[in-house]
């Protein structure tokens, strides 16, 4: 799968009461960091969305920044998705970062028992 990465960031506007009219997920990388921010549910339809941006965690990338803050709900697909994101890290000898956890996203972690191995961002 070919994924564009776009030159420059562009800015994202998301409330949190509308949903994304179809799960994308936004990709950057430069100077051996690789920036993914998925918009939408982070559920099993979007995981064939993904699988491009995760074939992108290999060297010579060293650091992974998962921005979650647009995705409104998250399931068991996504913590699949988060278990293979840090399995490719661990592989790519990358650092993962995680950031916009929403209260949704951590109850799901609390739950379930999930420990991400990453340092999570507030």
């Amino acid at each position: 799968m070919i994924v564009d990465l776009p030159a420059a960031r562009t800015a994202r506007v998301h409330r949190a009461d509308v949903p994304c009219p179809r799960f994308h997920c936004d990709v950057w990388q430069e100077d051996g960091a690789l920036a993914l921010a998925p918009c939408g549910d982070l559920d099993i339809a979007a995981l064939p969305v993904l699988a491009g941006p995760l074939c992108l965690v290999c060297p010579p990338v060293l650091r992974v920044h998962l921005d979650l803050s647009a995705t409104g709900f998250m399931d068991s697909s996504g913590l699949n998705f988060l278990t293979r994101l840090q399995n490719r890290c661990a592989l790519a000898g990358a650092r993962l970062e995680v950031t916009g956890l929403r209260p949704q996203h951590r109850q799901l972690l609390d739950l379930t028992g999930y420990r991400l191995f990453v340092p999570a961002g507030l």
